[in-house]
């Protein structure tokens, strides 16, 4: 999910508007009766912030030589990930890298997690939660 808010400076109205960009990835399904839990995670930073971060981003990965970062298959070394023979030592070394990445280009961090309530209202839920806790 990405979510975006602009502001800049309209030279003839001279109204400020910023902008700001966040990346959300959630867990959990409302339609798993045994698990009501569900979790939202992501960061927001401005424009500037997120150009620098992708930049740094993309050389880790071509550097690592790999297409992504995707922890459901990268902590049991599957999907594109098999085929490139690492070990544990070398798979936390990579992780390591991309952590210092989100470290050093100060992302602004969001997270909730949440029993829902009922069905259907995900969405309210997590705008609630996310409100209540940054």
């Amino acid at each position: 999910m990405v979510s975006r808010i602009e502001f800049f400076v309209d030279d003839e109205t001279r109204k400020w508007e910023i902008v700001i960009a966040g990346f959300f990835d959630d867990s959990g399904k409302e339609s798993e009766t045994t698990n009501p839990y569900v979790c939202i995670a992501g960061y927001a930073a401005s424009g500037r912030t997120w150009n620098y971060f992708n930049e740094l981003w993309a050389e880790a990965l071509f550097r690592n030589d790999i297409s992504w970062i995707h922890m459901k298959d990268l902590m049991p070394m599957q999907g594109e990930y098999k085929q490139l023979k690492w070990d544990i030592k070398k798979r936390n070394e990579v992780l390591s890298e991309f952590t210092n990445i989100i470290k050093a280009t100060a992302l602004e961090r969001m997270d909730c997690g949440k029993q829902l309530k009922k069905q259907g209202s995900t969405a309210k839920q997590f705008g609630e939660c996310l409100t209540e806790r940054n």
